[in-house]
């Protein structure tokens, strides 16, 4: 019967070591993303052209990061908490992509590389 439960444990503690593999990776992907709008310098061609890159790259597995986690945590306070000490980083990287967002909307290559996401 012990053996069962030890099993039962190493299974449990398993699940949680990768939904905390999944947050961390999740925050890296988000964080090279804003690091790919702040690449641009303010100028939206530039900021289109390494997004678009930073895109054509990861942006398959963030997506997929993103609907796993939109699946498993549910309301602020348990994606708070799922996120802990990288919330202010996820901030931070926010703020940054809102900020291009609303700077470059009107530019024609960066409407083309947000819209094909």
């Amino acid at each position: 019967m012990q053996m069962w439960k030890v099993v039962g444990m190493a299974a449990v503690g398993l699940v949680v070591v990768g939904c905390k593999s999944d947050v961390k990776r999740f925050v890296k992907l988000d964080t090279l993303k804003a690091q790919a709008y702040t690449a641009g310098s303010g100028d939206c061609d530039k900021i289109a052209k390494n997004y678009a890159g930073w895109k054509s790259k990861y942006g398959t597995e963030y997506k997929s990061l993103q609907k796993k986690l939109n699946a498993k945590y549910h309301g602020k306070a348990e994606i708070e908490k799922a996120f802990g000490s990288n919330a202010e980083q996820m901030a931070k990287n926010k703020k940054i992509v809102l900020g291009s967002l609303f700077k470059c909307m009107n530019n024609d290559a960066y409407r083309k590389a947000v819209e094909s996401h």
